[in-house]
């Protein structure tokens, strides 16, 4: 634009018009570049400092590095026994690595302790005493946060029995697997344990982070982009908290170790079931439930559990409980819908389902496939890029009849994971059935 030329350093417009010829030397265009470049600095700071505020960050409270403490703890043989002590007295670093155990007898756990030590000890020496929040938890980023973002070797061998994936599994975080928003939160936790930083567990929609809270200040650290800021804001409306949930306690509070046991147990509940170990997966979602009877994913977890045991109605009601705690609960939707589908559950009870009554056993009750429709398309608003979710949706939509409205939402599917041969094999299978001849179909959704 004429007359309104372009700082080449901040490739910034100034704020009243200025030519090239106007400026008379290049040391005065440089000065001209740095006082620009500074006020943009300015301006970032002012919006840090407005993040902040959305994490409720005073910056008041400052952190004195702490030796290693000595706790019960550190002695704990099981993850009962871990559970069975008081909240002071578990350490969060050894119990999350006991449970990696259960799974894997062989694993060395206090191997994995001694490196949890010297992460801390390399904290220590890099955190000035009187530190401030932000400098703690900026510290303690440098420190967790390359070793957990450094994928090494593969993690789980052929024919591994290992139902912790090694996303969420701290030791094989700490051989160099590259974690998930939980596996990274508990080595935030535990590290910082061992320096006295007081960091928190946060649970969110499917989701996990961490959080300095001494009771005075309060920073939330984001674990899957480098522990930066991100106010409770951003969670509400990315993850669509409502206030009630905050306020009843079941999202984005600062948990204790506890409940970050609890929550860990919940997410293996899932994986122990559909490796088809039942038992254990009722045993761990029992545990979670018992510290978290709040939380919508232990219910989720069993009820699937609950329906690959072929106990329909229990599954029924796991899932309706998540959805009743939580309506916006997209895994809890997305069962639902599915066991709707097959035809497979009890029917709607009255209080979920606009008074429609149960079926016998095994039966679709009149209104399933239509119970099923509005609570997929419920997910699908809330998760509309899903591969799992558009995968129910087709098979809600091929048990109704309508194929072609399947095939569209198997084909958005394999354009949100080509890779999926599951997918693709029902996607052969609808157009299989499509190619046979017409039937009652409906539009693409």
């Amino acid at each position: 634009m004429r007359g309104r030329s372009i700082c080449p350093l901040t490739k910034k417009r100034p704020s009243s018009p200025l030519t090239p010829a106007s400026w008379p030397a290049l040391g005065d265009r440089r000065r001209w570049c740095r006082a620009r470049a500074s006020a943009s600095c300015v301006a970032a700071a002012a919006s840090v400092a407005l993040l902040a505020q959305g994490c409720r960050a005073t910056y008041t409270s400052t952190v004195q590095p702490q030796p290693l403490p000595r706790k019960a703890g550190l002695a704990a043989g099981s993850v009962p026994e871990a559970l069975s002590l008081p909240e002071g007295e578990i350490d969060i670093g050894r119990a999350v690595l006991l449970v990696a155990r259960e799974d894997r007898p062989d694993l060395d756990v206090d191997g994995y302790v001694r490196r949890l030590d010297d992460l801390a000890a390399r904290l220590r020496r890099r955190l000035p005493p009187g530190a401030t929040v932000h400098e703690a938890v900026s510290r303690l980023v440098e420190v967790v946060q390359p070793a957990a973002s450094v994928a090494a070797r593969p993690s789980v061998p052929a024919g591994g029995v290992s139902t912790l994936p090694p996303e969420i599994d701290l030791a094989r975080i700490l051989d160099g697997e590259p974690g998930n928003c939980l596996g990274l939160s508990l080595l935030y936790l535990a590290v910082a344990e061992r320096v006295g930083i007081p960091m928190r567990g946060v649970s969110a929609p499917e989701h996990f982070f961490v959080r300095f809270d001494d009771g005075v200040s309060r920073v939330n650290a984001e674990p899957t982009r480098d522990g930066r800021p991100v106010p409770d804001r951003v969670y509400r409306q990315r993850r669509g908290i409502s206030a009630e949930s905050i306020a009843r306690g079941v999202y984005l509070r600062s948990e204790s170790k506890r409940q970050v046991l609890a929550s860990l147990l919940a997410n293996r509940a899932g994986y122990r079931a559909l490796a088809g170990r039942l038992d254990d997966a009722f045993a761990d979602a029992e545990r979670a439930l018992a510290v978290k009877p709040y939380w919508p994913q232990g219910y989720v977890n069993r009820g699937l559990a609950h329906e690959l045991a072929g106990r329909r109605r229990e599954a029924d009601a796991d899932y309706n409980r998540a959805i009743q705690i939580d309506p916006c609960c997209v895994g809890a939707l997305n069962n639902l819908a599915a066991l709707y589908a097959r035809g497979r559950a009890a029917g709607p009870s009255e209080d979920t389902a606009g008074g429609q009554c149960s079926s016998e056993e095994g039966r679709p009750a009149p209104g399933d496939l239509g119970s099923a429709e509005e609570l997929i398309q419920r997910a699908l608003r809330l998760a509309p890029s899903r591969p799992e979710i558009l995968e129910t949706a087709a098979a809600v939509a091929v048990a109704q009849g309508k194929l072609r409205a399947a095939r569209g939402r198997l084909r958005r599917a394999l354009r949100l994971d080509p890779a999926n041969e599951r997918l693709a094999g029902k996607l052969n299978e609808v157009e299989a059935r499509l190619s046979g001849g017409p039937g009652p179909e409906g539009d693409v959704r």
